[in-house]
């Protein structure tokens, strides 16, 4: 695996959720691995602490696992020098 596995952040003085450091906002292109493929979408949540947040897709709307592997997409985003996951 050429990068580390990054999870979501639970930042309590936000609060918010943190991906590699950086606050994620609600429309914030993210990509989660689920069902053994990355989904690509958009960063949700409410802002309720006893809900998860979610992933919007063109298909739908899918929450985040808490332990899903997450990253920035792999054209765009703070650090897409280092995303090089590869879960095989």
């Amino acid at each position: 695996m050429a990068e580390e596995v990054q999870h979501l952040e639970f930042v309590p003085r936000g609060p918010w959720f943190a991906l590699q450091g950086e606050p994620l906002l609600n429309g914030d292109s993210i990509e989660v691995w689920l069902n053994n493929q990355w989904r690509a979408g958009r960063f949700r949540w409410s802002g309720d602490l006893d809900e998860r947040p979610e992933l919007e897709t063109s298909a739908g709307t899918l929450v985040i696992p808490p332990m899903a592997p997450v990253r920035w997409p792999t054209a765009s985003g703070p650090i897409a020098s280092a995303r090089n996951f590869s879960p095989e």
